[in-house]
């Protein structure tokens, strides 16, 4: 049987739902939200991608989602800014030591 699009598209969906529904509990119990879970989760999986556009890149996100979500993780104590020493314009992510066990949860999860 060939596969449509629409059914491709549909598979898509689906697993995106599925995908989203593994982390509610989770979700739940720390007030954040799908997309500050993927940042977060993407900058424990990827240490050395520790800028904001590495993150646009490597998980389709908008610059502004992206932005929304690294200033409430920084707000939550989650996310460190540090500013690059030879560049004024990059910034460089860190996951803070509050954010070792959000991370490990979301990899479980």
């Amino acid at each position: 049987m060939a596969i449509t699009h629409t059914r491709l598209l549909q598979f898509y969906q689906n697993f995106g739902k599925f995908y989203t529904w593994q982390f509610t509990p989770l979700l739940e119990r720390t007030g954040l939200s799908m997309r500050e879970m993927n940042v977060l989760l993407f900058l424990a999986n990827n240490p050395e991608q520790n800028r904001a556009a590495d993150i646009v890149r490597g998980r389709g996100m908008s610059k502004g989602h992206v932005s929304l979500s690294l200033r409430s993780l920084e707000a939550r104590g989650l996310v460190a800014c540090q500013a690059d020493g030879s560049d004024r314009r990059a910034v460089h992510l860190a996951l803070t030591d509050g954010a070792g066990e959000i991370a490990e949860d979301g990899r479980a999860a």
